[in-house]
Protein backbone atom coordinates (compact mmCIF):
# COMPACT_ATOMS: atom_id res chain seq x y z
CA UNK A 1 0.00 0.00 0.00
CA UNK A 2 2.87 2.37 0.75
CA UNK A 3 4.39 1.81 -2.69
CA UNK A 4 1.10 2.73 -4.35
CA UNK A 5 0.91 5.84 -2.18
CA UNK A 6 4.43 6.87 -3.19
CA UNK A 7 3.66 6.24 -6.87
CA UNK A 8 0.45 8.26 -6.63
CA UNK A 9 2.28 11.15 -4.94
CA UNK A 10 5.05 11.02 -7.56
CA UNK A 11 2.52 11.05 -10.39
CA UNK A 12 0.69 14.02 -8.85
CA UNK A 13 3.99 15.88 -8.45
CA UNK A 14 5.00 15.15 -12.06
CA UNK A 15 1.61 16.25 -13.40
CA UNK A 16 1.76 19.47 -11.40
CA UNK A 17 5.28 20.24 -12.63
CA UNK A 18 4.22 19.51 -16.22
CA UNK A 19 1.18 21.78 -15.81
CA UNK A 20 3.42 24.66 -14.66
CA UNK A 21 5.68 24.62 -17.72
CA UNK A 22 4.44 26.52 -20.80
CA UNK A 23 4.78 23.48 -23.07
CA UNK A 24 3.06 21.20 -20.57
CA UNK A 25 0.25 23.68 -20.02
CA UNK A 26 -0.28 23.99 -23.77
CA UNK A 27 -0.32 20.20 -24.11
CA UNK A 28 -2.89 19.84 -21.29
CA UNK A 29 -5.05 22.66 -22.64
CA UNK A 30 -5.06 21.12 -26.11
CA UNK A 31 -5.96 17.76 -24.58
CA UNK A 32 -8.83 19.32 -22.61
CA UNK A 33 -10.20 21.01 -25.74
CA UNK A 34 -10.14 17.63 -27.49
CA UNK A 35 -12.18 15.80 -24.85
CA UNK A 36 -15.67 14.68 -25.78
CA UNK A 37 -17.89 16.57 -23.32
CA UNK A 38 -15.44 18.98 -21.75
CA UNK A 39 -13.86 20.37 -24.94
CA UNK A 40 -16.97 21.96 -26.47
CA UNK A 41 -18.06 23.22 -23.05
CA UNK A 42 -14.67 24.88 -22.44
CA UNK A 43 -14.68 26.36 -25.92
CA UNK A 44 -18.14 27.86 -25.37
CA UNK A 45 -17.19 29.16 -21.92
CA UNK A 46 -14.06 30.87 -23.20
CA UNK A 47 -15.92 32.26 -26.23
CA UNK A 48 -18.55 33.77 -23.94
CA UNK A 49 -15.89 35.33 -21.70
CA UNK A 50 -13.92 36.70 -24.62
CA UNK A 51 -16.88 38.19 -26.48
CA UNK A 52 -18.39 39.69 -23.31
CA UNK A 53 -15.09 41.37 -22.42
CA UNK A 54 -14.47 42.55 -25.97
CA UNK A 55 -18.01 43.96 -26.22
CA UNK A 56 -17.61 45.84 -22.94
CA UNK A 57 -14.30 47.31 -24.03
CA UNK A 58 -15.62 48.37 -27.44
CA UNK A 59 -18.75 49.93 -25.92
CA UNK A 60 -16.53 52.01 -23.63
CA UNK A 61 -14.46 53.48 -26.45
CA UNK A 62 -11.41 51.21 -26.60
CA UNK A 63 -10.27 50.60 -30.16
CA UNK A 64 -10.31 47.07 -31.57
CA UNK A 65 -6.63 46.05 -31.42
CA UNK A 66 -6.04 47.15 -27.80
CA UNK A 67 -9.42 45.67 -26.87
CA UNK A 68 -8.37 42.34 -28.39
CA UNK A 69 -5.11 42.44 -26.44
CA UNK A 70 -6.94 43.14 -23.18
CA UNK A 71 -9.70 40.58 -23.82
CA UNK A 72 -7.07 37.95 -24.60
CA UNK A 73 -5.88 38.20 -20.99
CA UNK A 74 -9.29 36.94 -19.78
CA UNK A 75 -8.88 33.59 -21.54
CA UNK A 76 -7.53 30.75 -19.40
CA UNK A 77 -6.73 28.26 -22.16
CA UNK A 78 -3.27 28.70 -23.73
CA UNK A 79 -4.38 27.22 -27.06
CA UNK A 80 -7.13 29.82 -27.37
CA UNK A 81 -4.73 32.55 -26.21
CA UNK A 82 -2.48 31.62 -29.13
CA UNK A 83 -5.45 31.73 -31.48
CA UNK A 84 -6.38 35.20 -30.26
CA UNK A 85 -2.78 36.40 -30.57
CA UNK A 86 -2.81 35.28 -34.20
CA UNK A 87 -6.18 36.96 -34.76
CA UNK A 88 -4.92 40.18 -33.15
CA UNK A 89 -1.89 40.16 -35.44
CA UNK A 90 -4.13 39.62 -38.49
CA UNK A 91 -6.47 42.47 -37.44
CA UNK A 92 -3.44 44.74 -36.95
CA UNK A 93 -2.42 43.86 -40.53
CA UNK A 94 -5.84 44.95 -41.80
CA UNK A 95 -7.98 41.81 -41.83
CA UNK A 96 -11.49 41.81 -40.41
CA UNK A 97 -12.03 40.29 -36.96
CA UNK A 98 -14.34 37.55 -38.23
CA UNK A 99 -11.92 36.62 -41.02
CA UNK A 100 -9.00 36.52 -38.61
CA UNK A 101 -10.93 34.32 -36.16
CA UNK A 102 -12.20 32.08 -38.99
CA UNK A 103 -8.62 31.31 -40.07
CA UNK A 104 -7.88 29.72 -36.72
CA UNK A 105 -10.90 27.37 -36.69
CA UNK A 106 -10.84 27.15 -32.90
CA UNK A 107 -13.83 29.32 -32.00
CA UNK A 108 -17.37 28.07 -32.73
CA UNK A 109 -18.54 28.78 -36.30
CA UNK A 110 -21.75 30.46 -35.11
CA UNK A 111 -19.75 32.99 -33.09
CA UNK A 112 -17.56 33.79 -36.08
CA UNK A 113 -20.56 34.26 -38.37
CA UNK A 114 -22.32 36.53 -35.89
CA UNK A 115 -19.15 38.58 -35.40
CA UNK A 116 -18.94 38.91 -39.19
CA UNK A 117 -22.52 40.15 -39.31
CA UNK A 118 -21.75 42.64 -36.56
CA UNK A 119 -18.72 43.91 -38.47
CA UNK A 120 -20.64 44.29 -41.71
CA UNK A 121 -23.54 46.10 -40.06
CA UNK A 122 -21.26 48.38 -38.06
CA UNK A 123 -22.72 47.13 -34.76
CA UNK A 124 -19.91 44.90 -33.56
CA UNK A 125 -20.24 45.59 -29.82
CA UNK A 126 -23.98 44.75 -29.59
CA UNK A 127 -23.42 41.62 -31.68
CA UNK A 128 -20.54 40.55 -29.42
CA UNK A 129 -22.88 40.98 -26.44
CA UNK A 130 -25.44 38.74 -28.14
CA UNK A 131 -22.78 36.14 -28.89
CA UNK A 132 -21.72 36.22 -25.23
CA UNK A 133 -25.32 35.77 -24.08
CA UNK A 134 -25.83 32.84 -26.46
CA UNK A 135 -22.73 31.00 -25.28
CA UNK A 136 -23.21 31.79 -21.61
CA UNK A 137 -26.74 30.39 -21.87
CA UNK A 138 -25.40 27.30 -23.69
CA UNK A 139 -22.85 26.72 -20.92
CA UNK A 140 -25.55 27.03 -18.23
CA UNK A 141 -27.82 24.57 -20.04
CA UNK A 142 -24.95 22.13 -20.60
CA UNK A 143 -23.92 22.31 -16.93
CA UNK A 144 -27.51 21.66 -15.81
CA UNK A 145 -27.69 18.66 -18.14
CA UNK A 146 -24.35 17.38 -16.94
CA UNK A 147 -25.36 17.61 -13.29
CA UNK A 148 -28.73 16.04 -14.05
CA UNK A 149 -26.97 13.10 -15.68
CA UNK A 150 -24.41 12.88 -12.88
CA UNK A 151 -27.02 12.53 -10.11
CA UNK A 152 -28.04 8.93 -10.92
CA UNK A 153 -24.39 7.93 -11.34
CA UNK A 154 -23.55 9.39 -7.92
CA UNK A 155 -26.55 7.68 -6.31
CA UNK A 156 -25.65 4.29 -7.83
CA UNK A 157 -22.01 4.69 -6.76
CA UNK A 158 -23.00 5.49 -3.19
CA UNK A 159 -25.41 2.55 -3.18
CA UNK A 160 -22.64 0.22 -4.35
CA UNK A 161 -20.26 1.50 -1.68
CA UNK A 162 -22.88 0.99 1.02
CA UNK A 163 -23.55 -2.51 -0.33
CA UNK A 164 -19.84 -3.35 -0.13
CA UNK A 165 -19.65 -2.08 3.46
CA UNK A 166 -22.74 -4.04 4.52
CA UNK A 167 -21.46 -7.21 2.83
CA UNK A 168 -18.08 -6.88 4.53
CA UNK A 169 -19.76 -6.55 7.95
CA UNK A 170 -22.05 -9.51 7.24
CA UNK A 171 -19.10 -11.62 6.07
CA UNK A 172 -17.20 -10.82 9.27
CA UNK A 173 -20.22 -11.88 11.35
CA UNK A 174 -20.56 -15.12 9.37
CA UNK A 175 -16.84 -15.87 9.72
CA UNK A 176 -16.97 -15.27 13.47
CA UNK A 177 -19.88 -17.73 13.73
CA UNK A 178 -17.87 -20.33 11.81
CA UNK A 179 -14.98 -19.99 14.27
CA UNK A 180 -17.22 -20.80 17.23
CA UNK A 181 -18.34 -24.15 15.83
Amino acid sequence: WWLMLILLGGAAYALRRDWQTPQGRARWDAWLLGLWLIGPLLRKLETGRFTRTLATLLENGVTLVPALQIAREIIGNTVLIGVLELATRRVREGAGLADALAETRELPPLAIKLIGVGEQSGRLAPMLTQVAEIYERDVQVAMKRLFTLAEPVIIITIALLITVIILSVVLVIIESNNLVF
